[in-house]
């Protein structure tokens, strides 16, 4: 639970961060924040659907 709780933090503070820098960055770099930030948020949608499979599983079991 608190990894989920971890990885919902890490994603909000890396779009805050973003949100606010964007702007101010020139675009190169405001666009790799962008595209770590959109990665970032595929991986952890990734592993928690991972988790969310292996939880079942446990439980059929």
């Amino acid at each position: 639970e608190s990894r989920f709780i971890y990885i919902g933090l890490s994603v909000y503070a890396l779009s805050s961060l973003v949100q606010y820098a964007l702007p101010v960055l020139d675009l190169p770099w405001g666009w790799i924040a962008f595209a770590y930030t959109v990665f970032f948020i595929f991986k952890a949608n990734s592993t928690m659907h991972d988790v969310y499979k292996e939880a079942r599983l446990k439980l059929l079991i």
